[in-house]
């Protein structure tokens, strides 16, 4: 019997992954009470929880438990509840900018692509209250952008400095892409993931959103789109952009062209990013992909320092964010774009160093270095000590 699992085996990852839905091994009712009833240290599970973002769904989990007051506490279950209508609440507010702004691109004859999170919440997780959002990220073509930004302008959104693709307005951000991975501070990220946008937009599907039209990326692309965003913008680190993955698989993993995913992740030379995602995303969730996915994408050889890295976030070790840039490194293919990018990451120009550590004085530059420069020694030693500690544990 599955419930008689020694559920002690599975790690922290696997089990919350379970109670959030992202595993279907685990969607039975009784397999969920074989979690909670098994005798693991609960409280841990759902502190780990609740700091990953994860409260909605397991209040959604809970509730389909109940009655189960003895497992896990009134003012746990309470506090699931009480993040579960926060985020409803918080949605609901930038759902209401988001019609304030597709009205008006729709009206200048602007087509927007919702992207990540949004576009998440359209297509899988069908709650606003489920999957908490930042800001609002949308995809418009390159042409449209002076035009994009003078509505967004006109609605009282102002971009913030250092970061001309953010436009905000109260607590209201709407981070409007012209390519899947933002190339605004790091130009040669172009030679990193070069996915040819006009067939994103010939494969795009139009959806209609608070009675506003709209698109979503297809299948294959979206997947792809939710890879590239956990390897290139959180360096494989944070579990809900692991659990984005796992339960877009489960819902339109059937509807997928794997072959076509796989030929075109190879065409745009993005094979490594996915594969990173997918390899980490099934070590840590114990999800199934279907067939040889994971074979076919792999690439022929991985570095030493590649393998240690990807083996480093597959075990669930946190490792810090900054371990994207190894990542976008060692993916690339050419040494012209690995020479390219290192020079922008060790010497950034001052604008985008002013940005990044909140100086607006000229005067201030210098320090900013002093301070890059330590963030970089630091960024290195922390992958070195981890690296050595999964060595020898």
């Amino acid at each position: 019997m599955y419930n008689s699992m020694p559920y002690a085996h599975f790690s922290d990852d696997v089990l919350i992954g379970a109670l959030a839905g992202a595993n279907s091994a685990f969607s039975d009712r009784e397999k969920l009470k074989g979690i909670l009833d098994s005798g693991l240290n609960l409280a841990h599970l759902l502190d780990r929880a609740e700091a990953e973002r994860l409260a909605p769904l397991l209040h959604r989990a809970l509730l389909s438990l109940e009655p189960h007051d003895t497992v896990i506490s009134k003012e746990r279950r309470d506090d699931f509840r009480r993040s579960y209508y926060d985020i409803a609440a918080r949605n609901a507010l930038l759902y209401q900018g988001l019609h304030e702004v597709l009205v008006s691109l729709n009206e200048s004859g602007v087509e927007v692509i919702l992207l990540k999170g949004i576009a998440l919440i359209q297509t899988v997780y069908k709650n606003m209250a489920l999957r908490p959002m930042e800001d609002i990220d949308i995809l418009v073509r390159s042409e449209d952008m002076p035009l994009v930004a003078k509505k967004l302008n006109e609605l009282g959104y102002a971009t913030l400095a250092g970061y001309p693709e953010d436009f905000r307005k109260g607590g209201m951000t709407i981070d409007v892409h012209c390519a899947l991975i933002n190339i605004t501070r790091i130009a040669s990220r172009k030679r990193a993931c070069d996915v040819p946008l006009d067939e994103l937009w010939k494969r795009s599907i139009a959806i209609e959103i608070e009675g506003q039209k709209a698109r979503i990326l297809c299948p294959e692309h979206f997947l792809m789109d939710l890879c590239l965003h956990l390897t290139l913008h959180h360096g494989l680190q944070g579990l809900l952009w692991f659990i984005d993955i796992a339960v877009f698989i489960r819902e339109y993993g059937d509807k997928i062209d794997w072959d076509v995913f796989i030929g075109q992740a190879s065409a745009y030379k993005i094979q490594r990013y996915i594969y990173y995602a997918l390899y980490c995303a099934q070590k840590r969730l114990g999800i199934t992909l279907p067939g040889s996915v994971l074979e076919r994408l792999k690439p022929a050889k991985l570095n030493f320092f590649e393998a240690k890295i990807i083996n480093l976030i597959s075990s669930g070790r946190q490792s810090g964010s900054d371990i994207r840039f190894f990542l976008t490194f060692y993916a690339m293919e050419d040494i012209g774009g690995k020479l390219l990018f290192l020079r922008e990451i060790i010497f950034p120009s001052p604008h985008v160093l002013k940005a990044r550590y909140g100086f607006s004085s000229a005067l201030r530059i210098p320090q900013c270095y002093f301070m890059h420069f330590g963030s970089i020694l630091s960024a290195i030693f922390n992958l070195s000590r981890q690296m050595l500690i999964i060595r020898y544990s």
